[in-house]
């Protein structure tokens, strides 16, 4: 999924004034089916009879498990032929992101942010994802306040802030900086970050 559309569509939603849900898909990978027979050695702990020599026998997987290298695939898959048969379009900039008539999906593997210009599109959605032929079992996360460790704080009028805190604090935990041995500043630095580049900037003058 490309950042661009998330802040691009998160801004949009705002602005716009727009109705919001957000949808956290529950055990998403184990819903998709397989798009290959997949067979495996019986897991410790499984028994299936006294003096069974259970290396003799191997189990047929029914659905998707975590761990497998195409169970991401296969829900990409079945989440966008069940958003397909909505009336949804995959765009063509960005394959995680679903179109059509007053409403808008973003996806990432299983959290979903639903925009759309009514609660009553987002409402008939969302029934039709636990009550059609999938069965999709997810959780409503309710109106979105924050989306991937993307915080959105409300301000006066139409004004509002994207912050991204957890992600601010483990860059500084990996760079090892605490937060009582760097400067603050309130505002971006301006003019040359570097002395290199200011003082080739004097030779072309």
């Amino acid at each position: 999924m490309n950042w661009i559309s998330v802040r691009f569509l998160l801004i949009v939603s705002e602005l716009a004034g727009l109705e919001t849900q957000a949808l956290d898909f529950v055990l998403a990978f184990p819903q998709a089916d397989l798009d290959v027979p997949v067979f495996m050695e019986i897991p410790p702990g499984i028994e299936i009879g006294d003096g069974i020599n259970k290396r003799a026998y191997v189990i047929e997987l029914k659905s998707s498990l975590y761990g497998l290298k195409q169970s991401s695939a296969n829900w990409y898959d079945c989440l966008k032929k069940g958003l397909e048969r909505r009336g949804f379009v995959e765009s063509n900039a960005d394959p995680w992101v679903f179109m059509k008539k007053g409403m808008i999906i973003l996806t990432y593997v299983d959290d979903c942010i639903l925009i759309a210009n009514s609660k009553e599109l987002l409402d008939q959605f969302i029934y039709s994802l636990a009550n059609g032929i999938e069965k999709f079992e997810f959780t409503d996360e309710g109106p979105m306040d924050k989306y991937l460790g993307v915080e959105i704080e409300k301000l006066k009028g139409n004004e509002f802030i994207l912050r991204q805190p957890f992600l601010i604090q483990r860059i500084l935990q990996a760079l090892n900086v605490h937060e009582d041995t760097y400067n603050k500043r309130d505002v971006p630095v301006i003019g040359p970050l570097l002395s290199r580049d200011e003082k080739r900037g004097e030779k072309k003058t």
